[in-house]
């Protein structure tokens, strides 16, 4: 009698069980396809336009503490060089980032795209007056205006990937 019962109980238990693997790998899978939603979000285009400005956004972030020495140095024909050398593309960059974001996230990364270009305005006007502490206070506030627009862009995984295929897509087309 005793034997009866514990393989009703087995076979039970091995449903039970079956039935809570079924579960957690419906949950699991679903899961999975809910945190890959953003990046389905972008065409293959998109991923690789925004990678790239990205790159170059956070190139030239990589490099403002030269531009930093320079205000620093009141070196004023180094300044209006760097501003109008490595930060020369930033708008453009920026512009192609927001071009290819969804329309809801358009919005709040203009807003930041703009304040970070007034300040590397308000910087270049600044050294084309020889103001050391108006270029210094905006200098501050460049550094944060960066972090501020990158943390509103999505990082993609296969970045060199995506950079490579925009790269050969636009020397095709030439």
């Amino acid at each position: 009698m005793m034997r009866i019962f514990s393989n009703r109980f087995s076979n039970l238990g091995r449903r039970f069980l079956g039935g809570l693997l079924a579960i957690s790998v419906a949950w699991l899978s679903w899961g999975n396809a809910a945190m890959a939603a953003p990046a389905s979000n972008f065409s293959d285009s998109q991923i690789a336009q925004i990678s790239k400005a990205r790159n170059q956004i956070t190139s030239a972030q990589d490099r403002l503490g030269e531009l930093g020495d320079y205000i620093n140095a009141q070196d004023w024909t180094y300044t209006g060089n760097f501003i109008h050398g490595p930060l020369g593309d930033l708008r453009r960059e920026a512009a192609t980032i927001n071009r290819n974001l969804p329309a809801k996230e358009q919005k709040e990364a203009r807003k930041q795209a703009k304040q970070m270009m007034s300040l590397v305005e308000r910087i270049d006007a600044a050294s084309k007056d020889k103001n050391a502490s108006q270029a210094s206070r905006n200098f501050a506030k460049l550094e944060d205006s960066f972090e501020g627009f990158l943390s509103l862009v999505p990082a993609f995984e296969s970045v060199a990937d995506a950079v490579d295929e925009v790269e050969a897509d636009s020397f095709e087309a030439e």
